[in-house]
């Protein structure tokens, strides 16, 4: 039945896919973000933080994917998950500056490691499966998924606020630890490349 609503859901790799953009789509901090952080840091400090740890999170971009031709791109996933994890119930309970820079910086390193990342795992597992020809519509429907995630998420990130204006994070953290849950599932997949002369993790941090 739900193959009838979320096409090739018996695929295992498609099947997980579709529950990781459930998962990280589930922005329930967006809405309230600035405003929990307001209960501990200033204005002034919030523009610091974003500098800061958005720097990081673009630096962290490039290691990632080379991490990820030399172990591979479900291990990458798997450590991604765990950073984000961490940084997440980090800043559930950041409060002041530092703990939040540190958190939000664990928290973007992580999210750099997943960052296309899924994406490519998916598409080349399908590959070689011979079905390369199903992404456009398995990557239509985790669209899909993700947005009217985000819409749930959103409309009831006020009334978690409300009750607590860290149990939002605090939520977001639980579907972070079901992303991670999920992603163990995914088949395993092999390196691009091992470590060589010319292809060598060294090489790549010599080349930034």
């Amino acid at each position: 039945m739900l193959n009838k609503f979320f096409p090739h859901w018996n695929n295992k790799t498609v099947r997980t896919y579709y529950l990781t953009a459930l998962f990280m789509n589930f922005w329930v901090i967006g809405p309230i973000w600035y405003f929990m952080f307001r209960h501990f840091v200033t204005v002034r400090e919030i523009g610091i933080n974003e500098i800061i740890v958005f720097s990081i999170g673009l630096l962290a971009e490039v290691p990632s994917g080379a991490l990820a031709d030399h172990i591979g791109r479900r291990k990458v996933l798997i450590y991604g998950g765990v950073i984000l994890l961490i940084g997440a119930v980090a800043t559930t309970f950041a409060f002041n500056l530092l703990s939040l820079v540190i958190a939000q910086a664990i928290f973007l390193t992580g999210y750099a490691f997943y960052s296309g990342t899924n994406e490519a795992l998916v598409y080349d597992k399908l590959k070689e499966e011979g079905k390369e020809n199903i992404w456009h519509i398995v990557s239509a429907n985790a669209k899909n998924i993700g947005i009217a995630t985000t819409i749930v998420a959103v409309l009831i990130s006020g009334l978690l606020y409300s009750v607590h204006y860290r149990l939002p994070y605090a939520a977001y953290s639980l579907f972070i630890l079901g992303f991670l849950i999920t992603i163990i599932h995914y088949p395993k997949d092999r390196p691009a490349h091992r470590d060589t002369d010319s292809h060598s993790f060294a090489n790549y941090v010599r080349n930034l």
